[in-house]
């Protein structure tokens, strides 16, 4: 059921699953570049290699995916990503967003996948918010001097193993977790008939 669920999600809410890096990565760049006495301040420039934690992900071993790796390979990886792109956009060196990209993945580290009924909505859309801070403190401690004693490859590796052995009840699937509540239950059955009715 939870991947007939995952399924239709796409076909009526087509952007949900793509939606995370670019909410999170949203908000960092709308955090630095605030309209400035009525006037957009602009980008200071523009990342080099938007794409290197993908790269990083990728050569890793690690999954960008929830089905694979929990809430920690998507609300997690998008705001390490943001971060890095952030700190390079306001100036940092390679070190600093290397540092950025460690301190804001490391405080998502086993972050479980568990959304109502199997719907990327609740709780997605909070827990990229709580990215999106997390990234904003890794961008400023970072930038700041602060840095982080464990490797950004090895904080990747880590999130890839743990993804691994998590438990299939907490990898997109509704079986644990919040989805797993009576209250999560009820609301996620209530959305499921709003669907069913709104299918016609």
């Amino acid at each position: 059921m939870a991947a007939e669920t995952a399924a239709s999600t796409s076909a009526w809410l087509p952007w949900a699953t793509r939606a995370r890096t670019a909410f999170v990565a949203g908000l960092i760049v709308s955090k630095y570049c605030p309209s400035v006495g009525g006037a957009q301040r602009p980008l200071m420039k523009c990342p080099k290699r938007p794409d290197s934690c993908c790269l990083i992900h990728s050569s890793a071993g690690a999954s960008l995916s929830g089905a694979e790796g929990g809430c920690q390979a998507e609300t997690g990886a998008a705001a390490g990503m943001a971060a890095g792109a952030a700190t390079e956009m306001l100036g940092g060196t390679p070190s600093q967003v290397g540092h950025a990209v460690a301190l804001t993945m490391q405080g998502t580290l086993g972050l479980v996948c568990d959304p109502l009924g199997g719907l990327v909505e609740l709780p997605c859309v909070f827990r990229n918010a709580t990215g999106s801070a997390i990234a904003l403190a890794g961008i400023e401690m970072a930038l700041s001097g602060i840095t982080f004693a464990i490797p950004v490859d090895e904080v990747i590796d880590v999130m890839g193993e743990i993804g691994r052995e998590m438990d299939v009840r907490y990898r997109e699937t509704a079986g644990g977790g919040l989805a797993a509540t009576p209250t999560g239950r009820r609301l996620a059955k209530e959305r499921l008939y709003q669907i069913k009715r709104a299918d016609g």
